[in-house]
């Protein structure tokens, strides 16, 4: 999807910074890393007693919010709950992706 243009991995920050650098670097904290894979990054973490995640406070829960909100309120958007910095354009099963091959891009 990343290729396609058709997704993208973002966070909240108060600095700009692009690259691996932005989880380290005025990224608002978040819980977790960018991609970094473990029950911590996943959206159902965010529930009280979901998961042991020391690192999951209300206000990075508040964070992770809000910038669901703010990519997802006019529902261009949709989140995937297994990565709360990951965005797609719009629901995976309604694209075609033969008619947008990988190798297009």
């Amino acid at each position: 999807m990343h290729v396609r243009g058709l997704a993208v991995d973002i966070t909240i920050g108060d600095k700009f910074i692009t690259g691996d650098k932005a989880d380290k670097q005025g990224g608002i904290p978040m819980g977790s890393e960018h991609d970094d894979f473990d029950d911590c990054s996943k959206i159902a973490a965010e529930t009280p007693g979901a998961t042991k995640c020391p690192t999951l406070s209300g206000q990075v829960v508040a964070s992770r919010q809000l910038l669901r909100k703010v990519m997802t309120d006019d529902n261009r958007m949709q989140s995937m709950s297994s990565e709360w910095w990951h965005f797609d354009c719009f629901e995976k099963a309604k694209l075609d992706l033969k008619k947008y091959p990988a190798s297009k891009y």
